[in-house]
């Protein structure tokens, strides 16, 4: 079962770095961290970190976490770009 999670956490990563990390670094100044996350700011919301391998996001300003992570992004500030 481990070598499953790991691979599927493996492939949440390709999968955002293929798709989704793209269409953030047009619109934000993104910044990828030694840790696997990815940190970026945004008007209303402030600092994000965003760790694609456990899909979960930190609004930072707020000190509120989103699971999952990926579906929050995509709703709240990609679809409204």
């Amino acid at each position: 079962m481990y070598d499953s999670q790991k691979k599927y956490r493996s492939d949440r990563l390709q999968n955002f770095k293929q798709i989704w990390l793209p269409i953030l670094k047009m619109e934000f100044e993104v910044t990828e961290r030694e840790n696997g996350s990815i940190t970026f700011e945004v008007l209303g919301y402030g600092i994000i970190d965003f760790f694609p391998k456990a899909n979960n996001l930190l609004i930072r300003k707020d000190s509120k976490w989103k699971k999952p992570g990926l579906k929050w992004l995509i709703e709240n500030i990609i679809d409204k770009l």
